[in-house]
């Protein structure tokens, strides 16, 4: 039947319905009560679905179920899926299992770049049974953790300083804040071209280099899990990772803290050479053998003592020590004890002001 310029059809049984012309496909739709009440419903076919942008990165692949066997089984489904439907974006798969599915107490991840591997790792063929967290989910907490001086190398985060925005804007706005030849030098060591890298090493190992390009990188990678909607329950920081808790905390702003691990940098460089050395030896066992320039830096375990002082003095005592394990630290600059008792000069710390924490820092210097 026509009427103007609509063609109505009167279905007689089911058949593919397709359109003629480049118009969506409506259909009306009547329930016509016994005491009067009808109702009347046009419905209209939904728009063509934009294809989603390539990913290029990995993805994580959640999941969650009321058991451990229907978790089993659901990796299974989802595996199959993906093998079913390889027209499908993994990073559109993994937004809709993040955002559109209850949080069930049993839960697993994957993490996977192409479809092959994530469909390997569901399934477990790759060797690997997916991250399978244990025990209630109310009762796990996220704690961020940040290191200390001498974790620092070349290209650190350099995959995500190509693919994330948020970690890149991060990098840039400390080397912006630091500024000038100190900023050039700093983002020339953190990502030089691939003939420089050794020149490269050579300048982090040089703490007015290292610390501050430590701290950029901690700093944005923790801007980087806050995006993605990480929600920490505490931090703790090690030597210099203190300074990034603290700027997170609310205690320095970023320009202030930035400032602060510059010039105590500079400020390392001005003591002679130093050394530490991690003996698995407690103080009282230990301290008959150390010589008065040497002492005890930190106290890690009842038979964990790290020593500093140096470098002569710890060579010597390494020797003497020769039939106990005592692995050095990876630790150009000295830090604690007398011989890397370094003052603050004021013209390097002048006009910056500490504030409450907003959210209290977990690390060693602040713990009660």
């Amino acid at each position: 039947m026509r009427h103007g310029g609509w063609s109505v059809l009167r279905g007689k049984r089911a058949a593919p319905w397709t359109s003629t012309t480049k118009a969506p496909l409506r259909a009306g739709v009547s329930s016509l009560g016994v005491g009067g009440t009808n109702a009347h419903l046009i419905m209209e076919q939904a728009p063509p679905r934009r294809a989603a942008p390539p990913v290029d990165r990995p993805q994580p692949l959640v999941l969650s179920a009321a058991s451990e066997s229907a978790l089993d089984a659901g990796a299974v489904a989802l595996a199959d899926h993906l093998a079913l439907h390889p027209e499908q974006d993994l990073g559109s798969v993994a937004y809709t299992l993040d955002v559109g599915r209850k949080r069930l107490p049993y839960r697993r991840s994957v993490v996977a770049t192409t479809r092959e591997a994530a469909i390997a790792a569901l399934r477990g063929s790759n060797g690997a049974r997916p991250h399978a967290p244990q025990g209630p989910a109310s009762a796990r907490s996220i704690a961020f953790m940040f290191a200390g001086g001498g974790a620092q190398h070349p290209n650190m985060g350099l995959g995500l300083y190509r693919s994330e925005a948020v970690f890149r804007d991060a990098v840039c706005q400390c080397l912006d804040l630091l500024g000038g030849q100190q900023g050039s030098d700093l983002r020339t060591a953190l990502y030089p071209p691939p003939a420089r890298e050794a020149e490269a090493a050579a300048a982090l190992e040089r703490p007015s280099i290292g610390l501050p390009a430590l701290f950029v990188i901690q700093y944005a990678q923790a801007k980087l899990w806050q995006s993605w909607g990480v929600v920490r329950a505490g931090m703790i920081g090690h030597s210099m990772g203190e300074y990034v808790v603290a700027h997170l905390a609310g205690v320095f702003t970023l320009g202030d803290a930035l400032r602060l691990v510059q010039r105590r940098g500079q400020l390392f460089e001005r003591l002679p050479p130093g050394a530490m050395l991690s003996v698995p030896l407690g103080v009282d066992d230990l301290a008959p053998h150390l010589p008065p320039v040497v002492s005890i830096a930190a106290i890690n375990g009842e038979r964990a003592t790290v020593v500093s002082g140096p470098v002569e003095a710890i060579t010597q005592l390494r020797l003497k020590l020769l039939e106990i394990e005592t692995p050095s630290l990876a630790v150009a600059d000295q830090r604690r004890g007398p011989f890397g008792d370094a003052r603050t000069d004021a013209a390097g710390i002048c006009g910056i002001s500490r504030h409450d924490p907003a959210s209290p820092p977990n690390s060693p210097s602040s713990r009660a």
